[in-house]
C-alpha cells in the first residue's frame, strides 16, 4: 500500500492511498465466498450456487462490502504512513475500484490546527475582600426568614400587595393542554415570584374566589416548559397566611448547631468571606480564559465544532425532557438557541486547544500527592483509592486527570499575571 498527501489547505488534507491489485482480488474473493454460503438461487441448494453465478448476480453487493473492507483495513495504515491526525471521519472524494486492479481512494480529511500560545500578558482584577456588619446582618435576616412558619390568617378579606397567600393555580396553552399545575402555591404578593407582572392579576381576590386571565411568560423565564408561552391562567385564592419568623437569639442559633447568636454571626462572617473568595477566584479564572482566547486566535476544525455543539444540544434536550416539554417544542427551543450553542462550542474548543498546548509548553504535570489531595477535596467521604477505582471503572479517570492538570495550569497562569487591586 502507498499513501500520499496530495494537497494541504489550512485544516484540510487530500489523502490518497492505493491498495495493491492482489489485496483487492483477495477481498473480492472473500466477499463472494461469504455471499455464496447464504445465497439462494433457483436450481441450486443454499450454499451450492457456483461462484461464477454469484459474481454475476451479486456484484453490486460485493462491491459495497469490498469498499468497506478495504477502507477499514487500509485507512488507518494510510494515516500512520502520512502522520495525519484527523479530527473526525473523512469525506470520500473519489474511488477507483475494479476487480483485479489497484484500488485508489481519494479522501478529504480535517486535521487539528497548529497551536501557538504566544501572548501571556494577562491582567486580572482583584478586590480586597471585607465582610461588613451589614452583610452579616442581611444574611442573618435571610436565615431568620427561612425559619419562618405560615399560619392561617383569619382577619383578612381582600388580597393586597405584600400579603402572603395560598393559591390553586393551573395554566393551559392554546390547545387546552395543561402546562403548569400548583395545588398549594404560597406567594408573597407583589414579589412577582411566578413571573414579572403576574401578581397584579391576583391583587383584589377574596377568599375562595376564582379568576381567569391570559398571561404570556417572558422568553428568559427559568422554566423552559413555559418560556415565551401565552397561557390561560386559572387561579383560586385558597387561604390568607401570616408569616411568623423566630426572634434573633441564642435559641435560633442552636438550630444551626452553635450555642450563641454571636457564634452564629462569626460563622456567617467566615462563610461569606469564603463565598466571596470563591466567587472572586471564579471571576479571575473566567477573565483569564477570556483573555487567552482573545489574545491567541486558533482556527477551529468544523467537525469538532459540530460535535461539541451536538453534545451541548443533547444535554439541553435532556433538561427539557425532565421538564416534560413536548418534542415539537423542544425542537423549536433548540433551533432558537442554535447560535448560543455554536458560540459556546467554539469557546470551549478554543480554550481546550490553548490549555492543551500550554500544558505541553509549561510542562505542567500532576504528582501522586496532587491526585490524592484532589480526590480528598472532591470526594471527602470516600477513600482516595476507592474513588480512583470507581472513576477508572466508570471511565472518568482521564477526564479527572486532565481537569486536575488544567487546574494546576490556571493557578500557575494566575500567579504569572499582573494583578490589579481594586
Amino acid at each position: 500500500m502507498s499513501a500520499i498527501v496530495k494537497e494541504e489547505n489550512r485544516l484540510k488534507r487530500k489523502l490518497e492511498f492505493v491498495v495493491p491489485a492482489q489485496k483487492v482480488e483477495e477481498c473480492f474473493l472473500r466477499n463472494y465466498q461469504k455471499i455464496q454460503k447464504k445465497a439462494k438461487m433457483s436450481g441450486f441448494r443454499q450454499g451450492k450456487v457456483p461462484l461464477s453465478a454469484i459474481k454475476q448476480n451479486y456484484k453490486e453487493k460485493a462491491y459495497k462490502e469490498v469498499m468497506d473492507d478495504l477502507f477499514r483495513s487500509f485507512y488507518p495504515k494510510a494515516l500512520k504512513e502520512t502522520q495525519i491526525q484527523p479530527t473526525g471521519p473523512p469525506t470520500l472524494i473519489d474511488l477507483d475500484l475494479k476487480e483485479g486492479k489497484d484500488c485508489k481512494f481519494l479522501l478529504e480529511v480535517e486535521v487539528h490546527p497548529q497551536v501557538k500560545v504566544e501572548n501571556l500578558n494577562l491582567e486580572l482584577k482583584k478586590k480586597t475582600i471585607q465582610v461588613t456588619e451589614m452583610e452579616v446582618n442581611q444574611t442573618l435576616e435571610k436565615i431568620r426568614e427561612s425559619c419562618a412558619v405560615f399560619e392561617d390568617s383569619l382577619n383578612k378579606t381582600e388580597l393586597k400587595e405584600s400579603d402572603f397567600a395560598a393559591f390553586r393555580l393551573t395554566g393551559f396553552d392554546s390547545q387546552n393542554k395543561e402546562r403548569i399545575d400548583y395545588k398549594n402555591l404560597l406567594l408573597e404578593v407583589g414579589k412577582d415570584t411566578v413571573a414579572k407582572g403576574f401578581d397584579k392579576h391576583l391583587i383584589g381576590l377574596k377568599l375562595e374566589e376564582e379568576k381567569q386571565f391570559d398571561f404570556t411568560f417572558p422568553k428568559d423565564h427559568p422554566n423552559p416548559q413555559i418560556t415565551g408561552l401565552a397561557l390561560k391562567i386559572k387561579v383560586k385564592l385558597t387561604g390568607f397566611k401570616d408569616k411568623k419568623a423566630p426572634e434573633l437569639n441564642d435559641e435560633l442559633a442552636k438550630r444551626f448547631k452553635v450555642e450563641t447568636l454571636k457564634a452564629l454571626k462569626e460563622r456567617i462572617k467566615k462563610d461569606l468571606k469564603n463565598n466571596f473568595e470563591q466567587k472572586q477566584k471564579e471571576e479571575m479564572e473566567n477573565s483569564l480564559i477570556q483573555q487567552l482566547i482573545e489574545k491567541n486566535p486558533v482556527e477551529l476544525p468544523q467537525t469538532l465544532i459540530e460535535d461539541q455543539k451536538q453534545r451541548l444540544k443533547e444535554n439541553a434536550k435532556k433538561r427539557l425532557e425532565e421538564y416534560k416539554m413536548p418534542k415539537a417544542e423542544q425542537e423549536v427551543y433548540l433551533k432558537e438557541h442554535d447560535k448560543e450553542f455554536e458560540k459556546e462550542a467554539r469557546s470551549s474548543l478554543h480554550i481546550s486547544y490553548i490549555m492543551e498546548q500550554l500544558i505541553k509548553d509549561l510542562d505542567i504535570k500532576t504528582t501522586q500527592e496532587d491526585i490524592k489531595n484532589s480526590l480528598k477535596e472532591s470526594f471527602p467521604t470516600k477513600a482516595p483509592e476507592e474513588m480512583e477505582k470507581q472513576l477508572r471503572k466508570e471511565k472518568y479517570w482521564n477526564n479527572f486527570l486532565f481537569n486536575l492538570t488544567r487546574k494546576k495550569l490556571i493557578s500557575q497562569l494566575i500567579e504569572k499575571s499582573k494583578i490589579i487591586m481594586e
